[in-house]
C-alpha cells in the first residue's frame, strides 16, 4: 500500500511539474536572438497565431512583442461537456542597445515564426582592423 500512495504521489508531482511546463510554454513562446555584422535577429515561435493578433511596440529601448487570440468563438447556445480550447495571450519583452537603428526595424510573420530584424548604427558596425605600419625610427 505504502508502495502504491508513493507511485501515486510521484505521478502527482510529474503531471504537475508538466503542465506548468507545457503552461509556461504556451504563455512564452520560444525566443532565438542572433546577432551578426549588420545587427540582431529576434525570431519567436508562434504557431497558429493570425498576423492581425501580433503587436509589437518600442517604447524607450523596450521592444515588446505581445498577442491577444482566442482559439475559437464560444456558441453560448450549445451545452459543453468538455471545452479545451482557451483564449491565449502573451507578451515579450527585449531591451535594446544603443547600438540598435531603431528607425530600421522591420518584422514579418510567416510559417509561425515571427522574426524581427534590428539593424545597427552605421558606427556600431564592426570595420575590418586598420593596419598600421611601423616605420624606422628618425625617419
Amino acid at each position: 500500500m505504502m508502495n502504491y500512495l508513493m507511485n501515486r504521489d510521484f505521478d502527482t508531482l510529474l503531471d504537475t511539474a508538466w503542465d506548468n511546463f507545457t503552461g509556461f510554454q504556451d504563455k512564452f513562446p520560444p525566443m532565438n536572438i542572433k546577432e551578426n555584422n549588420d545587427g540582431y535577429e529576434v525570431e519567436l515561435e508562434m504557431p497558429g497565431v493570425n498576423i492581425k493578433d501580433v503587436s509589437i511596440k518600442l517604447d524607450k529601448h523596450l521592444l515588446t512583442v505581445s498577442s491577444d487570440q482566442s482559439k475559437e468563438k464560444e456558441d453560448k447556445s450549445k451545452k459543453y461537456l468538455v471545452k479545451e480550447s482557451t483564449r491565449r495571450s502573451f507578451s515579450r519583452s527585449v531591451s535594446l542597445g544603443e547600438d540598435v537603428n531603431e528607425d530600421g526595424i522591420t518584422a514579418k510573420l510567416d510559417d509561425g515564426v515571427l522574426k524581427i530584424v534590428l539593424p545597427k548604427k552605421p558606427e556600431a558596425k564592426a570595420k575590418a582592423p586598420k593596419l598600421i605600419e611601423v616605420t624606422k625610427a628618425g625617419n
